[in-house]
């Protein structure tokens, strides 16, 4: 598959799957009192050294008329009821501040080697942003949620309606949701299997 990510940031997937398994474990007793939740968005910025996750729930986007949409507080985690819910500085779990601290290392050790500072940390982010959003959307990821009542939807080649993953660049001049990015270049493989092409 074409924009596979190189090795180095590759190694982030299976450390933040588990990291993120263990972390809803370890907090399930907060996730089993949400309700109404229709989305995640794993906030982990490493230019800021900041991690957390947070959870949207419709409420936090419909606007006075039940039948309008605030589609930019769809994506603005930072409007959210549950905004920054576990953060990986005072959450329960030490494997997921362990990642949190890689990943800020990592993307340290990729700016200063690139020796290219202007305009170097978007593309750092892209890839980091590209791994995490890998992480977030693993099966494992969903069914702890569900253990705890979440009902987010296992995706594997094929997008899902009614819940959202999202990783988001929130430096970027645009939306975009890496999250998506993982499942379309899925479903891109999926298809070109199948088509034998």
């Amino acid at each position: 598959m074409t924009g596979e990510l190189p090795p180095k940031v590759k190694q982030i997937v299976p450390m933040l799957e588990e990291a993120l398994t263990d972390l809803f474990e370890q907090h399930k007793d907060e996730l089993m009192e949400l309700e109404w939740i229709n989305g995640i968005s794993f906030d982990i910025i490493p230019s800021d050294n900041y991690a957390a996750i947070s959870f949207r729930k419709q409420s936090d986007y419909l606007t006075m008329d039940p039948f309008s949409e605030d589609r930019t507080l769809m994506y603005s985690p930072g409007d959210w009821e549950f905004y920054s819910i576990f953060e990986y500085s005072t959450c329960k779990s030490e494997k997921f501040r362990k990642v949190s601290q890689f990943i800020f290392g990592l993307y340290m050790e990729i700016y200063e080697s690139s020796g290219e500072y202007d305009g170097v940390q978007q593309d750092i982010n892209h890839l980091l942003y590209t791994a995490i959003a890998e992480a977030g959307v693993q099966p494992s990821v969903a069914q702890k949620l569900n253990e705890y009542g979440l009902g987010a939807p296992v995706i594997t080649e094929r997008f899902e309606y009614g819940f959202e993953y999202m990783v988001t660049d929130m430096d970027s001049p645009v939306y975009f949701n890496f999250c998506d990015l993982v499942v379309a270049n899925r479903m891109t493989e999926t298809i070109a299997e199948k088509l034998k092409l």
